[in-house]
Order: structure tokens, then sequence, then C-alpha cells
């Protein structure tokens, strides 16, 4: 199994997920990352994963093209890292108050 825990937890979704899922239960199989309602605002958005189909009353999802959405949605944190992310304490212009003065040096 690879070290990447991208890959880690793609496997074990791909091990533990029905072929087939109705939007509605998304919370139990994805622990809480995504509610049925943010899916459904991504899918109406164009932006949610494809292979979706609708059965009655419900949106169900297939699988495969799920997994593959989801891994585009992925990144590990060492990609992140070094990212400075403005916050109420540290706004953007701060930071680039800083950069000129450190520049100035």
């Amino acid at each position: 199994m690879s070290d990447d825990p991208i890959d880690q937890i793609i496997a074990e979704l791909d091990r533990v997920l029905p072929a087939v899922f109705a939007r509605s239960k998304i919370d139990r199989f994805m622990g809480g990352l995504f509610t049925p309602g943010y899916l459904a605002s991504l899918d109406s958005e164009g932006r949610g994963p494809e292979g979706s189909a609708r059965c009655g009353r419900h949106v169900v999802y297939q699988k495969k093209p799920f997994l593959q959405w989801l891994r585009k949605r992925m990144t590990a944190p060492e990609e992140r890292r070094g990212v400075k992310i403005p916050t109420k304490k540290d706004p953007a212009t701060g930071l680039l108050d800083r950069l000129h003065e450190f520049s100035a040096k």
C-alpha cells in the first residue's frame, strides 16, 4: 500500500463504500466530511461528482466517479505548507506591510 495519505483514504473508502449510495446518507459514509445539503449545492452548480442519478426523490452516486471527484478535491498537508492564510489577527494588508518592511532591510 502507498505511503500517500490520500491514496490510503481513497483505498479505504473504495473498500467500504457500496457500489451505489444515496446522497442523503453521505454524512454516514464520509464521517461528516460532507453533508447532503452541501453536495446538493455542488450538484446544482455543476461542481458535484459525476455519475449521479435520481431514483424517485433520492439522488444516488456511483462509487468510482465519486472517489475520482473526491481525489481531485484532496491535498496532502505538505502541499499546503508555507502558504500564509490571512486571519482576523493577521489581515492580508498587514502581511503585505511586513513583506515591504522585510524587502527594505
